[in-house]
């Protein structure tokens, strides 16, 4: 895996919110889980979660976008789900970058 950051989850969560702002009003971004990989780097798997909609072709780009771009965040999948609780459908948009405490 080559693509690192050297930025905080927090950036890296904001980078991802900025990018769809445009494309999207209602969204929540939190982080999934971290990985370690080896001494001084972990992956991060943040989700971004908005209502299901018809802008999803739009959003996928959007976080395509940031990888090309050189941000180093990669969009890896979206799925569908049903939040019971509120009872509304939503889409998960899972993307991942690796954080490296080099140079920090």
């Amino acid at each position: 895996m080559g693509w690192r950051v050297n930025q905080s989850e927090a950036e890296v969560m904001e980078k991802i919110r900025l990018s769809i702002a445009s494309e999207c009003d209602a969204m929540e971004i939190f982080l999934l889980e971290r990985e370690i990989l080896s001494a001084g780097e972990y992956l991060v798997r943040i989700v971004v979660r908005t209502t299901l909609s018809k802008a999803s072709e739009a959003l996928t780009k959007k976080l395509m976008v940031l990888f090309l771009q050189g941000e180093e965040i990669v969009f890896k999948r979206s799925y569908t789900a049903t939040l019971a609780e509120r009872g509304i459908r939503v889409e998960d948009f899972v993307c991942e970058a690796i954080i490296s405490i080099e140079g920090k």
